[in-house]
């Protein structure tokens, strides 16, 4: 996902190919083993391949705009699709849409973003003495610079 993010922050394609990401691509396939993680991780794989169109550019230079068009329409209907046969642990349990009061819809999950990362999580800390503190501190892998006042 960090890969997804500084695509985008950057204005670049992912570091990774995204033909590499998964074993199975396949919304069909995927949705019907009925995996959530794995059918989360296509979500994922969409918006980076989206990603890596907005930012590719071919030898000569920058795509056409038609060819930039056809891609953007094939990966806006991956989209849909992905969310047309959503799995039932993926859909919301409640969704209030935008208001006078408020812009934004509000949307209610039941799960977790994804079970392996959390389990995972929950074995780190039994294994280790290590307080909760530390887990819920963000962990930088390029940390922002600080400028003390007064420099320039």
């Amino acid at each position: 996902m960090s890969d997804v993010w500084a695509a985008f922050i950057l204005n670049r394609t992912t570091l990774i190919p995204t033909d590499s990401w998964v074993d199975e691509d396949s919304l069909i396939s995927v949705a019907a083993k009925g995996n959530t993680d794995d059918y989360c991780n296509l979500a994922i794989l969409i918006f980076a391949r989206i990603i890596n169109i907005l930012n590719e550019e071919d030898s000569v230079g920058r795509t056409s705009q038609a060819e930039l068009r056809e891609k953007a329409q094939t990966s806006w209907e991956e989209l849909q699709r992905w969310r047309r046969w959503r799995l039932r642990s993926v859909k919301p349990l409640l969704r209030v849409d935008k208001s006078e009061r408020n812009p934004f819809p509000t949307v209610v999950f039941a799960l977790s973003a994804s079970s392996k990362s959390s389990l995972r999580c929950r074995q780190l800390a039994a294994n280790r003495a290590t307080s909760m503190r530390e887990y819920l501190l963000p962990r930088w892998l390029n940390p922002p610079a600080t400028k003390r006042i007064g420099q320039t």
